[in-house]
């Protein structure tokens, strides 16, 4: 009698777990921190670094900077929110990295991650996949705020040195999305942290609008994230050309 009454209590959270995800949507806020390690910038002299901590602010105080999530059991819009003012003097990295984002879209059932963006007065659409994560799970867990996080770690092997990805997802939030375009977990992405930045959610504001619309962007020029690493080291090449020709 026991495992029926168990058998029947794991069905029937199974199918409200179902119909709860498929009725999904909501809009997260999510804040941003730098942490720099000046004694890893490689070829660089004691002189430089000292000069880098003068200007780049390190101090992995929360910046003004917001990106605003919006979802539902389809897609996920994610982009540049904040309009604040740095009252710092000194160069704020996640505001710069914000503004070079763009938009990006992901398409939850299909796994497709399309950024729009523009560079050096070009906009191109680069085109990626949840699956390009290769996402490992672990055990590791972690209360986040008020909802159960686990940890997942994927690397990226494209760069010169492989770059660590560490993302903190909750199942209590049945979609598979999160901030700069990673998803692909079993639950939303709380806590991402990739390169020198860390994203967080900030706020969360669920299934309180009966409807949210997504459109993928469509302008510009397709490209994947090869294609457009390339042709952004061309553009940039120009620049720095063009620039030394002016003095």
């Amino acid at each position: 009698m026991f495992n029926k009454v168990k058998n029947l209590s794991i069905v029937l959270f199974l199918i409200f777990n179902d119909i709860y995800s498929q009725n999904i949507n909501g809009v997260a806020i999510y804040g941003v921190k730098t942490a720099i390690d000046f004694n890893k910038i490689e070829n660089s002299t004691a002189k430089d670094v000292n000069m880098l901590k003068n200007v780049i602010d390190d101090s992995n105080d929360p910046s003004p900077t917001k990106f605003r999530l919006i979802f539902n059991k389809n897609s996920s819009l994610f982009y540049y929110e904040s309009k604040l003012k740095v009252s710092s003097s000194k160069i704020d990295m996640a505001n710069i990295k914000a503004k070079q984002t763009g938009e990006i879209y992901s398409n939850l059932i299909s796994k497709k991650v399309v950024q729009q963006k523009e560079s050096f007065g070009e906009i191109f659409r680069i085109v990626n996949s949840f699956d390009n994560y290769n996402w490992k799970l672990t055990n590791e867990k972690i209360k986040i705020d008020k909802y159960i996080c686990y940890k997942a770690i994927s690397i990226d092997s494209t760069k010169r040195k492989n770059k660590i990805i560490e993302a903190w997802y909750t199942p209590e939030i049945p979609v598979n999305t999160g901030p700069m375009g990673s998803g692909g977990l079993p639950g939303l992405i709380v806590v991402l942290k990739v390169d020198i930045f860390t994203y967080y959610l900030e706020k969360l504001n669920l299934n309180s609008i009966t409807k949210i619309n997504i459109i993928e962007p469509k302008k510009g020029k397709e490209v994947n994230k090869i294609e457009y690493d390339s042709i952004y080291r061309e553009l940039y090449k120009k620049k720095d050309e063009l620039e030394r020709e002016e003095y």
